[in-house]
């Protein structure tokens, strides 16, 4: 059930995310924001978890499947837990890939066309490694989210999964900030 969620969230996140910036700077209203005695990475944070709550409240929705499961049969609890970690790290990546993608215009489609591009990329990278050699293709495929989603998914929980989507969450808001305090320079 949870096997084409990667692909799903490539269309999914960026849709949610594509007006997070993009619709602030072009109707003005990032002005009001730099106005509040909050920050920057306060705002930034504030549209994330926004962002993340949105999926959560689409994730909880899918609840209901363990829940069958669990009357049914007796599924194993550390394939649910590390599927749901799973879901949580993608989130948080491509969440953090949607607004930094809506900072970069003021346009929310572009915005959702490069938040897409971006994901997309990261989708396909497990893919294209296939016709790679050996060495290349295993650094290849440690990039690629597919990757990491599966290991989690089958319930091997494993640092370096962990570490893929936190370092990558925090790569792309730190980017999300600094393009938002570019914007104070132009």
């Amino acid at each position: 059930f949870f096997r084409p969620l990667p692909l799903i969230f490539t269309f999914l996140v960026p849709a949610l995310t594509m007006r997070s910036f993009s619709e602030e700077f072009k109707s003005g209203t990032i002005e009001y924001l730099a106005t509040l005695p909050i920050e920057d990475h306060e705002i930034v944070l504030g549209k994330y978890l926004a962002a993340l709550g949105m999926i959560g409240l689409l994730v909880a929705f899918t609840l209901f499947y363990p829940l069958a499961l669990l009357l049914v049969g007796r599924p194993d609890p550390g394939q649910l837990i590390g599927v749901y970690v799973s879901i949580l790290g993608l989130a948080c990546f491509f969440a953090a890939i949607g607004l930094w993608a809506s900072a970069l215009t003021r346009n929310q489609v572009v915005a959702f066309i490069i938040g897409f591009f971006v994901c997309f990329v990261f989708f396909l990278l497990s893919r294209v490694a296939d016709f790679l050699p050996g060495l290349l293709a295993g650094f290849v495929r440690g990039f690629s989210v597919d990757a990491h989603f599966e290991a989690l998914a089958r319930g091997v929980l494993d640092t370096r999964d962990l570490f893929y989507w936190a370092t990558g969450s925090a790569f792309f808001l730190a980017a999300c900030l600094a393009t938002v305090q570019s914007r104070k320079w132009r």
